[in-house]
């Protein structure tokens, strides 16, 4: 649906841009049916009643429309060449509409993910073995088409980026600060990178906001918001990670958790995260099998229609041994699921994910009777 009528992009800039107002208070404010001017012109005691706001929000609206904070706000973003997409624009990502407070804002620089997305959460200082395993899960994921959404910080988050961009595959990068000020700065040339490859950086925060520490939490609730779910790699008990985990459980999102080594402080997250009932992944053939049937289907969806171009049909790279498994068995002959379960002696569970995952992959087809494949190789 377009802005409400009497709404521009600018006026929405203004009120995102006045700190003391909340997503919530501000959607109400452009959703009350008062025109921006006539919100202006209105007193602080009137605007509250008609949009349901305290008056001292009322008043901070009113002030926010009539400063001209809404045209420098777009001013700075046409210069950086930065989209500024609203709540009530058709390219707003579906999922983040499903959050209680979604921003009425977002600062976009690149473009947004039309695939379903994956969070990818961590330490700023993982062990090598955190970093391996970021990097890992994000380019498996983005070889099946899975966007890896993640915040740009040092550490599980820049390993996750990279790995989806190894993959060429989709990666969005939701900051903790305004555009104009990227947090932290060495990871400039990655931000440009990411948008490069066809992701997005992304963020609710005005254009010059400052990375102040309050900030993270807000950003985070963005990373789990547009994701399907989100993996935990590495982090601490009292961790950032944990509270992206704790929006994806209110949020109604899956949490998928890594382990690690029990006598290391970077486990101890994770591993309380699996003890409250978070699925423990050691490969992304876990992660697609908790993954929702219409999800899935998207995924299907858009591998058959990039003809073997995009990130599912570039897959590489080592195989794990159940895949090899069930390649073998299918070497030379078509299988059904049932039979390529008693061949490997693989749980069927496993099996079913790992043939989806092999799909994806392009590695088998589905043939005549809900049969597999190998899939033929061009020359």
């Amino acid at each position: 649906m377009p802005l409400p009528e009497g709404w521009t992009i600018a006026d929405v800039a203004a009120l995102n841009a006045e700190p003391s107002l909340s997503a919530v208070e501000i959607r109400r404010i452009v959703e009350g049916g008062i025109p921006a001017r006539e919100a202006v012109a209105a007193s602080g005691e009137s605007l509250g009643e008609r949009a349901g706001l305290d008056p001292e929000a009322a008043q901070a609206a009113r002030e926010a429309l009539a400063d001209g904070a809404g045209s420098r706000e777009t001013a700075a973003a046409a210069a950086a060449r930065v989209a500024l997409v609203s709540l009530w624009d058709k390219c707003y990502p579906a999922s983040l509409k499903e959050i209680p407070d979604p921003p009425p804002l977002l600062y976009v620089r690149g473009r947004l993910p039309e695939s379903p997305s994956i969070g990818i959460v961590g330490t700023r200082s993982p062990t090598p073995y955190g970093a391996e395993q970021a990097g890992r899960f994000a380019r498996d994921l983005a070889r099946v088409g899975l966007c890896i959404a993640s915040g740009l910080a040092r550490g599980v988050d820049a390993c996750a980026h990279k790995g989806a961009l190894a993959a060429s595959g989709g990666t969005v990068a939701f900051l903790g600060s305004g555009l104009c000020d990227l947090y932290p700065p060495e990871h400039a040339p990655l931000a440009d990178e990411i948008v490069a490859s066809g992701g997005a950086v992304a963020s609710e925060f005005p254009m010059r906001a400052a990375p102040l520490a309050k900030h993270f939490p807000r950003r985070n609730r963005l990373i789990s918001g547009v994701s399907a779910g989100i993996l935990v790699i590495e982090a601490a008990l009292k961790s950032g990670s944990l509270i992206t985990a704790g929006f994806a459980l209110e949020q109604n999102r899956e949490v998928f958790a890594v382990p690690g080594r029990l006598d290391h402080p970077n486990s101890r997250g994770g591993h309380a995260l699996i003890q409250g009932g978070a699925k423990l992944v050691t490969g992304a053939e876990d992660v697609l099998d908790e993954m929702e049937p219409g999800l899935i289907a998207r995924l299907r969806k858009r591998a058959a229609s990039s003809g073997g171009e995009g990130a599912a049909g570039k897959a590489t790279g080592r195989r794990n041994p159940d895949e090899t498994k069930v390649l073998a068995a299918l070497q030379g002959e078509d299988l059904a699921a049932d039979e390529i379960i008693g061949r490997t002696r693989i749980p069927a569970g496993r099996v079913l994910s790992l043939l989806l995952l092999l799909e994806l992959k392009r590695e088998i087809v589905r043939v005549a009777g809900g049969r597999f494949a190998r899939a033929a190789r061009g020359g």
